[in-house]
């Protein structure tokens, strides 16, 4: 399943762009977007714990199932004072 996925953040610059699209096997859990993130791009493996995702605008674990077609972003951490 062909899916693209938005990062934001250090990120980004650590990919060089704001979209990537993945080729992951079919039904697909978030964690398979985390890992093939991390095997193409090591430099992200210090956050990778920290992580978040999201599909079609709502958090999502990263046992959970993706859906064809939908938007799934990466998510740091965010702070605020």
């Amino acid at each position: 399943m062909k899916v693209k996925v938005l990062v934001f953040a250090h990120i980004k610059e650590i990919v060089g762009s704001e979209v990537i699209e993945m080729d992951l096997p079919d039904e697909p859990r978030g964690s398979e977007i985390i890992s093939k993130l991390v095997d193409d791009y090591p430099d992200i493996s210090p956050q990778k714990h920290s992580l978040m995702l999201s599909m079609n605008g709502e958090y999502i674990g990263w046992d959970d199932l993706l859906i064809a077609n939908s938007e799934i972003a990466v998510l740091t951490p965010v702070s605020g004072g």
